[in-house]
């Protein structure tokens, strides 16, 4: 039997990568490197890898398995993803669901799968029963 996924640490986890994430973009790219498709919402990474220090080499390596595993994702959880933790403007939910035509109440309730989903892409989920030093 699956045990049922703790969404609380869940989220966390997925949250504190996404902001790795976003800190290793500022740091690192260019906005020009980064392309995203508007009607599928995947991100590409244009970069020259003969230019980055070791350092940079690494966090770039980060940036490129995020990507990968947020461009696995549905439409619907990659836009969600997106708009909530990608952009540099930091957006309400109340903006997010209207952009995407959802009701307020709906909207969480997909919200909330879409971060499961990304956690599972990470593999990062949290079972509930887990004991976890990260918390």
């Amino acid at each position: 039997m699956v045990q049922p996924i703790d969404g609380r640490r869940t989220k966390k986890l997925v949250e504190r990568n996404l902001k790795l994430y976003n800190c290793y973009v500022l740091s690192t790219i260019d906005d020009n490197q980064l392309i995203t498709n508007d009607n599928t919402f995947e991100i590409r990474l244009d970069v020259n890898d003969e230019i980055f220090t070791e350092k940079e080499r690494e966090k770039l390596q980060f940036i490129q398995y995020i990507m990968k595993r947020y461009n696995r994702l549905r439409i619907l959880d990659k836009k969600i993803i997106y708009f909530t933790y990608m952009i540099k403007e930091k957006v309400n939910d109340g903006y997010i669901a209207n952009v995407l035509g959802f009701d307020l109440n709906y909207y969480y309730r997909i919200k909330k799968i879409a971060i499961i989903n990304m956690a599972y892409a990470l593999n990062v989920e949290v079972y509930e029963g887990d004991s976890n030093e990260n918390d």
